[in-house]
């Protein structure tokens, strides 16, 4: 096991600077895209990203079931980013009665329709999922916008 010493920049950008020979017994460069795994005991597993193979190029559930864990670290990635925009518009919005804006729910969800037209996604599931989704977002945005109040 290897451990190293965690830096940061000057930007305050987080970094860790692995040994060439390491880097070279484990076949990976600058570019190597890593996953970072919780061990649950205060350290972390650095792996090599795999390739996820195309659907339709899998072969056994096994390679299903990985394409599947991908996707959907892929969506919780982007779902944290978007309540992070979610808490950048508490904090712009001077009125709370403008959290909830409809026209732009609709234009949304009008949006995320027009791009699975043509896909096998089935357009009523996807106008559920966002309309949870924003109604999430909704709530978790006038609680921030709350709460970024009471602090002042």
């Amino acid at each position: 096991m290897l451990t190293v010493e965690v830096k940061e920049d000057e930007h305050g950008e987080l970094y860790i600077d692995l040994p060439q020979d390491i880097l070279k017994e484990l076949d990976w460069t600058e570019d190597t895209m890593l996953v970072w795994s919780d061990n649950k005991d205060g350290s972390w597993t650095l792996t090599k990203k795999k390739e996820m193979i195309p659907p339709e190029l899998t072969e056994n559930m096994q390679e299903v079931r990985e394409g599947i864990d991908e996707i959907d670290r892929q969506l919780i990635n982007l779902l944290i980013t978007r309540y992070k925009f979610m808490y950048a518009a508490a904090r712009i919005k001077n009125d709370k009665y403008k959290v909830r804006d409809e026209v732009r729910k609709s234009q949304v969800i009008d949006n995320v329709c027009a791009l699975i037209k043509n896909s096998s996604v089935p357009e009523e599931t996807v106008k559920t999922i966002w309309n949870i989704l924003i109604e999430s977002c909704i709530a978790y945005e006038m609680d921030k916008w709350i709460e970024l109040r009471e602090h002042k």
